[in-house]
């Protein structure tokens, strides 16, 4: 009896877009320009800026293989549109503008995402009629490369953030012809290709259902190739993470006993939601662990409300008092502040590797916050719980913040 053979052929994902927009498989060319407010004879202007030092913010100490990846990234953001026959989408690159001023901007806790792209917008606007922006960040280490995509969509005053990790080794990739030289692997390109793909489809509503997260909700295929997880390298994804009780900013201090163990069930549980989706987030394991005690939360209190030094000071102080001898990568903290019966709660997340503070707010009026639990009550003692509505929404609130790392 005869057996057949399948074959399988795996397409790079730039390929497999331009089948789609050039030979009919799915013919949304007029979707896309409209995500840039645009029609197919419109231009659209996107600008792309070369990485910077997140640490240095310079543009011209690279490295060899940030040279090449600066290369690579511009080379497939020009790829992506000439073979997916975007003729009308321009990537300009000769644009003056200070770039780390930009993802100052992007990365600026106070303000919301409505308000961080218009903010960029009126810095652009005043050089052209420009409808996207591309850049990014890389910290350098000695053995990988982490980087930062940034993509902001001014049609719909959205941006999106990717995180990827590049082990060195893996950049090269011996020459088919000639073993003994060295080039750039294909698989990078490709990781690229598939980042700028999916930053796009993140940031429009034509093709990105929230609801359901499914990014190009048009092609399975298409759909199970933008999903690719780009995987760092064994031996550097994993990411510590350990739990401080909430502050309260009006008496610099421990939050009351019951709120404290209230919001931390909800933190807590935002945690371990996250770490099914992400097994490489550890919280609180073995060796990597800032025990959450009245000590160290007052710890953290006294650098947060300490007036006489900046932020990027306050950063510095918390990563070396309390995140490096604990061995963590992550703080997740927060601020609750009631006046009357309006409460304020703020889940914030210290990152060492990036010294950035990122903050979520939600406000509550007190019937809204905390609720009876009849459940556990007695005659004796009236308990309460979280609402459920405040507590979905801090959970919610801390998985966000965890995403943006």
């Amino acid at each position: 009896m005869k057996t057949k053979k399948i074959i399988r052929i795996i397409l790079p994902p730039i390929f497999m877009f331009s089948l789609l927009l050039q030979n009919g498989l799915c013919d949304f060319k007029e979707n896309i320009c409209a995500c840039f407010g645009k029609t197919i004879k419109d231009d659209i202007h996107i600008i792309y800026l070369p990485l910077i030092d997140a640490d240095t913010t310079s543009t011209s100490l690279y490295s060899n293989e940030i040279e090449l990846l600066n290369i690579i990234f511009k080379q497939a953001s020009q790829k992506i549109t000439k073979e997916g026959g975007l003729n009308n989408i321009k990537i300009i690159d000769d644009f003056d503008f200070n770039k780390i001023h930009l993802i100052e901007i992007l990365n600026d806790p106070g303000l919301y995402s409505i308000g961080k792209t218009r903010r960029i917008y009126d810095i652009v606007k005043k050089k052209t009629d420009i409808n996207a922006i591309l850049m990014g960040e890389y910290r350098e280490f000695k053995t990988y490369l982490e980087i930062y995509l940034y993509w902001v969509l001014f049609q719909y005053d959205t941006y999106v953030v990717e995180k990827v990790i590049f082990h060195k080794n893996d950049l090269y990739c011996p020459k088919p012809d000639d073993s003994s030289q060295t080039i750039i692997c294909d698989k990078i390109k490709q990781n690229f290709e598939t980042i700028i793909l999916n930053i796009f489809a993140k940031s429009c509503p034509t093709f990105y259902n929230k609801k359901s997260e499914n990014v190009f909700n048009i092609n399975d295929y298409l759909l199970e190739m933008l999903n690719q997880k780009i995987v760092p390298p064994k031996g550097i994804n994993e990411v510590y993470i350990s739990h401080l009780s909430f502050m309260d900013p009006t008496k610099r201090q421990i939050v009351q006993k019951e709120v404290k163990q209230l919001i931390n069930g909800a933190v807590i549980n935002a945690i371990k939601l996250m770490q099914k989706k992400n097994p490489s987030l550890k919280h609180n394991v073995a060796g990597h662990a800032l025990e959450n005690t009245d000590a160290n939360v007052n710890k953290l209190v006294k650098i947060t409300f300490d007036s006489n030094i900046n932020k990027a000071e306050k950063v510095f102080k918390i990563t070396n008092e309390l995140m490096d001898p604990s061995k963590i990568d992550i703080i997740v903290s927060g601020q609750y502040f009631k006046k009357g019966s309006f409460i304020d709660v703020r889940p914030i997340i210290i990152d060492k590797k990036t010294q950035r503070v990122l903050v979520k707010a939600a406000q509550y009026d007190e019937s809204d916050f905390l609720c009876s639990d009849s459940a556990n009550a007695n005659a004796n003692t009236n308990k309460n719980m979280l609402c459920k509505g405040a507590k979905d929404e801090i959970s919610s609130l801390v998985r966000e913040l965890l995403n943006q790392l």
